[in-house]
């Protein structure tokens, strides 16, 4: 059962993989005149007036400027860099080029996911299939088929989750020879980390509680070297973000009462179970995130003072490797979902944080309970494990080819849920001005 787990999973990413580089380059991309071309605007406007080597720099390096029309936007930085290799690449056209760059941040995640799911669960077949599931959700796949800031929003909520985790779960002291090791190795996670603040502002908490956590914890090991390394690194980045992020802030606020995107519970939670998260990545979530948090509450009970453990040994043991964060992400799923309910602003991208704040508590909780991880790699939850992927094809299957009779009446409303997986074949544009759009009477309104 592992070794059909294994090439079930390998093939059916390889598979979802060539099919988006397909997509970028032969399929026509989703328009409308609202998010996706305010972005592609912008990226042609800073493209013009800025050079190769500032547009290198800004990938890699901290700067101003994060903030446009009240967004934070760092997405910018890698659509501005896209435009500049179109050229060298024989890319026809910005949108292609566009497409590509999402195409390359999808394959980012796949690795991503990959690395952090492999660390966590110990077993190649279940990370190959986690990453399969992951990818094919359809706010995963669907946002990379959408020029929109969420495909660096999702890299960056991976990136973060792993490299804190990766860096709390290092143990021990190193040797003296191995200082410079550790400096430089510290240092690279650090800057990951620095660059995960140029995501979009509501996907601050998670920058700010893992960064926090992961240095207070740092300190409390007295692990200062590497505290102070991770301090440095990720300060640089923060200088000119903090005020950045308190401007985009304000603004994201300011829409929280916006009635005119307003759905109830009972519509948006079906809805995202379907068209945003997906069945099959729902069920895992869902499912291992209870039994994460049962069995690490079942711990915490059993080592609470009262049961005659000092209190300084029931810190020192919550401390301990990398349930911290366990708890930390529980914090911001549920940070996440109050501000949602909060919210008059109820659209489908809230749904990202959300899921990214369960995927880290999923995967961290996995690796802080061994008897958990042995008892995933027995065959019949293998076999549970291949028949979440046959469902997760039959869903993509469904969106891409058939839904909205193939793509032919497919139209985005601007204060409806997002469908993100929207068909491969999609209506050809008219004209220059036309777009994929609707007001009243849309395809939704049929369903």
């Amino acid at each position: 059962m592992h070794v059909a787990l294994l090439v079930a999973s390998v093939l059916s990413l390889a598979a979802l993989l060539t099919l988006r580089v397909y997509a970028a380059w032969q399929l026509p991309a989703l328009r409308t005149p609202w998010d996706d071309d305010f972005y592609r605007a912008a990226a042609a406007a800073t493209a013009d007036k800025q050079g190769v080597f500032a547009t290198a720099r800004n990938l890699v390096l901290p700067h101003a400027g994060l903030v446009i029309e009240g967004r934070l936007n760092g997405y910018n930085d890698w659509l501005v860099a896209a435009t500049k290799v179109r050229g060298a690449l024989g890319i026809s056209s910005n949108e292609v080029a566009f497409q590509t760059l999402n195409a390359v941040l999808l394959l980012l995640q796949a690795l991503a996911i990959l690395l952090f799911a492999r660390w966590s669960l110990k077993d190649r077949a279940l990370a190959w299939g986690f990453t399969f599931l992951y990818i094919s959700a359809p706010v995963v796949f669907g946002t990379s088929r959408w020029v929109h800031t969420e495909n660096l929003v999702l890299l960056a909520g991976v990136a973060l989750s792993g490299l804190t985790a990766w860096l709390l779960g290092r143990g021990g002291r190193p040797r003296p020879h191995a200082r410079l090791a550790l400096v430089m190795s510290t240092g690279l996670a650090a800057w990951g980390i620095g660059l995960c603040t140029r995501a979009r502002e509501y996907a601050a908490p998670s920058f700010i509680v893992l960064f926090l956590c992961t240095e207070l914890v740092l300190l409390f090991r007295k692990r200062r070297l590497e505290a102070g390394v991770v301090a440095t690194v990720t300060g640089t980045f923060m200088v000119p973000w903090l005020p950045a992020i308190v401007e985009a802030l304000q603004v994201m606020l300011s829409k929280g009462g916006q009635s005119r995107y307003f759905h109830s519970l009972a519509e948006w939670i079906p809805h995202v179970a379907f068209y945003a998260v997906g069945p099959s990545f729902t069920i895992v979530l869902l499912a291992l995130g209870v039994v994460v948090l049962v069995q690490r509450s079942r711990g915490l009970v059993q080592l609470l003072p009262a049961s005659k453990v000092s209190v300084r040994r029931f810190l020192r043991a919550e401390l301990s490797g990398v349930r911290p964060l366990v708890w930390s992400h529980l914090f911001l799923f549920a940070f996440y979902a109050a501000g949602f309910v909060w919210s008059r602003n109820r659209v489908t991208r809230p749904a990202v944080p959300m899921m990214l704040a369960g995927l880290g508590l999923v995967l961290i909780g996995i690796r802080s309970l061994p008897s958990l991880r042995a008892w995933l790699q027995r065959t019949p939850v293998k076999l549970v494990a291949l028949a979440l992927i046959a469902m997760s094809w039959s869903v993509l299957t469904y969106q891409l080819w058939f839904a909205f009779e193939g793509g032919k009446t497919y139209a985005h409303h601007g204060y409806r849920l997002e469908y993100f997986n929207y068909p491969l074949h999609l209506r050809p544009l008219k004209d220059p001005s036309d777009r994929h759009i609707c007001f009243d009477g849309c395809p939704y309104d049929s369903r």
